[in-house]
């Protein structure tokens, strides 16, 4: 055995150190990703709020332009499934349903704090 390795590091277990820091950096970047999703999630549900709890989705992908999200359909599509929002279709596509309304159905979803319910639920 190799004494500035012992038993029980990455190298004992066989897999390279390398792997393990791409498994980390993997896992941060998933965390960042979460991150943002969340943030996108949460200017919607705001711009939704200042629009009297309706707009078009053309009025979101343009406020999401400002925001650098490219992703707005996404957001709504797992906004949709959590029931925080309604619209008609099943995803909505730009600009073929840029006149779509979409609507708040929960005015005070916060995705910061529903993230952490959801995870001490799991648990």
């Amino acid at each position: 055995m190799d004494p500035r390795n012992p038993q029980g590091s990455p190298q004992a277990s066989g897999i390279p150190l390398e792997h393990i820091r791409s498994i980390a950096m993997s896992a941060q970047a998933t965390a960042e990703a979460k991150k943002h999703s969340q943030k996108h999630q949460k200017w919607i549900v705001e711009t939704l709020k200042e629009h009297k709890g309706k707009c078009t989705y053309e009025v979101l992908v343009e406020v999401g332009e400002k925001h650098h999200c490219d992703t707005v359909g996404a957001m709504l599509k797992i906004l949709k499934k959590r029931k925080v929002i309604y619209f008609k279709q099943m995803f909505l596509m730009y600009p073929m349903h840029k006149n779509e309304v979409v609507e708040l159905k929960k005015p005070d979803y916060d995705p910061m704090k529903d993230h952490e319910r959801r995870i001490n639920h799991h648990h």
